[in-house]
């Protein structure tokens, strides 16, 4: 092999790391400034809670398509790594929230006092969805409506912060970067030059 094209898929190799690093970390920074400001203020007061469920459940559900349709384990990374920051920042915003109203208007779901309520239901959750992957699993178009059913919870992950935003008539308490399609984000740097150049080189 000429020292060139060695030198080249090395380089290639080098990048493609670094580009499926990115993919897996890009998404998840901007939490880490929320989380931060969070601990900062001693207050959760402006940030959505609402963002932390949408992205718990549809990474959640991603991981349970991932397993039926082996795509990029890139994005399984990513959806692992999200689960764990969005732990992390569920658990901030409940530590550092104002009380809740005990009135028979406050929501119940998603709106539970203590922690241990949000890891009970995201316990059922995936046993649920394990059960009915263990019988339904061995179907492409349940394996799809995994998959579609997973894009279509994140897509909604800008709306708990719009609606929060427009009802304190405020962004305070909320810091940016936190509206990120991460499955989108991924088709694009799929079907970028750069990153298909990298599949012929590899």
């Amino acid at each position: 092999m000429e020292p060139y094209k060695e030198e080249t898929i090395g380089f290639a190799a080098i990048f493609d790391v670094l580009l499926k690093i990115a993919m897996v970390v890009g998404p998840v920074v901007g939490y880490f400034d929320q989380i931060a400001s969070i601990r900062r203020l001693k207050s959760s007061a402006g940030f959505s809670i609402d963002t932390c469920g949408v992205l718990l459940i549809s990474s959640i559900v991603r991981l349970f398509f991932w397993f039926g349709d082996r795509f990029d384990i890139t994005l399984a990374y990513q959806s692992i790594l999200m689960i764990l920051v969005q732990l992390v920042l569920l658990y901030d915003c409940i530590k550092y929230r104002y009380p809740l109203s005990p009135g028979p208007n406050r929501r119940w779901f998603w709106n539970w006092h203590t922690y241990k309520s949000y890891i009970l239901f995201m316990g059922v959750l995936t046993g649920v969805l394990q059960i009915f992957y263990l019988y339904l699993g061995e179907y492409d178009w349940f394996i799809q409506f995994l998959g579609y059913l997973a894009l279509g919870i994140e897509s909604t992950v800008p709306m708990p912060q719009a609606w929060e935003n427009y009802q304190l008539q405020s962004v305070a308490g909320f810091r940016g970067m936190l509206g990120l399609d991460t499955s989108q984000l991924h088709e694009r740097l799929r079907r970028s030059p750069s990153y298909n150049s990298l599949d012929e080189i590899l």
